[in-house]
């Protein structure tokens, strides 16, 4: 049976058990897969009281950065982004247990991306935020030969670190980056053909919740600057039971075509499992666990 875990704050609700139990059905895997509520801070003491035990394991807010230092070793796009989601295990002469650091946000969005129709190649591209999720996706879009990318963050110099990670993937890609509403961020979102949000604004809420109109209002004074032939990816996924996340929400009223990160969740976590136990699951059952599907295999 193997062991499987997330890391992470206030994840009590997190749907990843959901998804790898079903990636383990769909491959004919005992196992389980667990949560491990842990403080930012307290980390590396809970995760090595448990890496030996352990299959395989995801982290996730607030601790991809501080995973970096957890691991022996990183996976080419976790050394890139400077961020980690995925702790494998290789198990050495000896007893010797040793973490390899990965990153499968990126490759989770450019799956989306892939499944949904969006161009990345010749797109000029809007990043919101700069957490480590972030860090990943920009490299990954940088990857794929957009026409440019500006990256917004709330922190200017966060946003300005995460544009040197991208710098890394494409030197030669015209790189910008601002605070999150001021002109420069304002000129990006009028010229933005993708626009992947990345913030926590509206994460966990939904319709009805005051956080959600709050988080709205917040996103809807950017995106309503932006040009109508913007599509919008929001990496934050509506909760079971509702239709649309906050960005989603306030894409629409802007006259957008948008929608939410739940397939990149599918996918990243499928990209995690295939690391762990080197078979591939079944995306669909996985998708269908968490949110259920119709006859055409849509939410």
């Amino acid at each position: 049976m193997i062991r499987l875990a997330l890391f992470g704050e206030g994840i009590a609700r997190s749907l990843s058990p959901v998804l790898h139990g079903a990636a383990l059905a769909s491959v004919g895997l005992e196992g389980r897969y667990e949560i491990v509520d842990v403080a930012e801070g307290a980390l590396a003491e809970r995760f090595g009281a448990l890496r030996r035990t352990l299959g395989g394991a995801n982290v996730t807010t607030p601790h991809k950065v501080a995973a970096l230092s957890l691991c022996d070793r990183l996976g080419p796009e976790a050394a890139i982004a400077g961020s980690v989601n995925t702790f494998a295990f290789e198990h050495r002469a000896g007893g010797a247990v040793e973490v390899i650091g990965e990153s499968t946000d990126g490759a989770g969005l450019l799956d989306q991306l892939a499944r949904d129709g969006i161009a990345v190649e010749g797109a000029r591209v809007v990043v919101l935020g700069a957490g480590g999720a972030v860090r990943s996706v920009a490299c990954a879009l940088a990857a794929r030969r957009p026409d440019r990318v500006h990256v917004s963050a709330r922190d200017a110099r966060a946003s300005w670190a995460a544009v040197e990670r991208v710098r890394r993937v494409s030197p030669g890609l015209p790189l910008s980056c601002s605070g999150w509403d001021d002109e420069a961020s304002r000129a990006a979102l009028r010229d933005a053909d993708l626009i992947v949000q990345g913030t926590r604004l509206g994460h966990g809420c939904a319709p009805g919740d005051a956080e959600f109109h709050a988080a709205v209002g917040s996103l809807g004074s950017l995106l309503g600057r932006s040009a109508t032939r913007a599509r919008v990816v929001d990496l934050v996924y509506a909760p079971a039971g509702a239709r649309e996340t906050a960005c989603v929400a306030a894409a629409r009223s802007a006259g957008l075509e948008a929608c939410d990160g739940r397939w990149m969740l599918v996918y990243q976590a499928a990209r995690s499992f295939e690391r762990w136990t080197a078979k591939t699951p079944d995306a669909t059952a996985m998708y269908a666990a968490a949110w259920g599907l119709d006859a055409c295999g849509e939410a």
